[in-house]
């Protein structure tokens, strides 16, 4: 066994409840480099273990994972240009693959979170769009009254002119 699944499997024996809190607070700033690349499978070990429905052998892997992910000293240190989060990025995909049926589930839950977020911007969107042409609509009526006004007050002008020059 190398150094980064020994490091994962003492986190696993040792996964609490308390873990999950310390990986609530610092999970969002890591983030960054290689990690970013596989942030969806962070995000979804992430729900795993905040599901009280998921087993605990699955969210203790999924707990382990996440510790070892923000720690800054573990076997390749997180200050390492590259390599630092490339272990723990290479750690994710491990723990990924072990836990692939449970994760897709939540996967599954990100893009449709996504999806509906995108529909609900699509519909506010329309929604300013129409409430602008409304708005267009109200001026446009607002003016024509302005101009028939405009046109009926010369009109007037001009009866009273032509009444006066006969």
């Amino acid at each position: 066994m190398n150094k980064p699944q020994l490091i994962l499997n003492r986190n696993i024996e040792e996964a609490s409840e308390n873990d999950v809190r310390k990986i609530e607070k610092n999970i969002k700033h890591m983030n960054r480099g290689k990690l970013s690349e596989v942030w969806e499978m962070v995000d979804a070990l992430f729900r795993m273990i905040k599901d009280p429905k998921a087993a605990w052998s699955s969210k203790a892997i999924a707990i382990g994972t996440l510790i070892y992910v923000i720690s800054p000293l573990d076997a390749m240190p997180d200050f390492i240009p590259v390599a630092g989060l490339a272990d723990d990025a290479s750690l994710v995909m491990y723990a990924f693959k072990k836990l692939a049926d449970d994760l897709l589930i939540y996967m599954d839950q990100s893009a449709k979170k996504t999806a509906e977020s995108q529909r609900e911007t699509a519909l506010e969107l329309e929604m300013i769009r129409i409430e602008h042409a409304e708005k267009m609509m109200r001026e446009k009526h607002k003016n024509n009254k302005i101009l028939v006004g405009m046109l009926s007050f010369s009109i007037l002008c001009l009866a009273v002119v032509l009444f006066f020059k006969l």
